[in-house]
């Protein structure tokens, strides 16, 4: 024991937490050591805005399957919006793994909702210009059919 320095000696525990070891007591010409005093850890603050960006992506993602309704796309692009905006408040708050996925799936999403929605519209109307080209040329040809063609 003799060159051993036992003045606050730092070791990190087995479970992450350090323990700090006082000088040892002596009685009678002997050392007893004290019990290892535990520092409690500070509680890990979680980060809400983070939290809310990654869920709301998560949902802008969802929506994608369902952007045929014009009002599910609309969710999906609103959520998706929130999302990010979210996502790069808490990024400068404090830059955790949680704010930049949900930056990322945001962003997706935004992209994604965005492009099926177009689509769907785009769909949407060449379907109604063939029926208004198909309703015509029935109708010409009922009429044709009528005069006695």
């Amino acid at each position: 024991m003799d060159g051993q320095n036992f003045n606050n000696v730092y070791e990190q525990q087995q479970n992450g937490q350090p323990v700090y070891y006082q000088q040892p007591v002596q009685q009678n010409g002997q050392y007893y050591y004290q019990q290892p005093v535990y520092q409690p850890q500070p509680p890990q603050k979680s980060n809400g805005k983070a939290i809310a960006s990654l869920v709301l992506s998560i949902i802008s993602l969802v929506c994608i399957f369902f952007s045929w309704s014009l009002v599910m796309g609309l969710i999906g692009i609103v959520c998706s919006v929130i999302g990010l905006v979210l996502g790069i408040m808490a990024n400068k708050e404090n830059k955790s793994g949680m704010a930049t996925a949900g930056i990322v799936m945001s962003a997706i999403g935004l992209g994604l909702c965005a492009l099926s929605l177009i689509a769907c519209i785009a769909c949407v109307s060449a379907c109604n210009g063939a029926a208004t080209s198909f309703y015509e040329g029935f109708n010409e040809g009922f009429q044709d059919a009528m005069r006695g063609y």
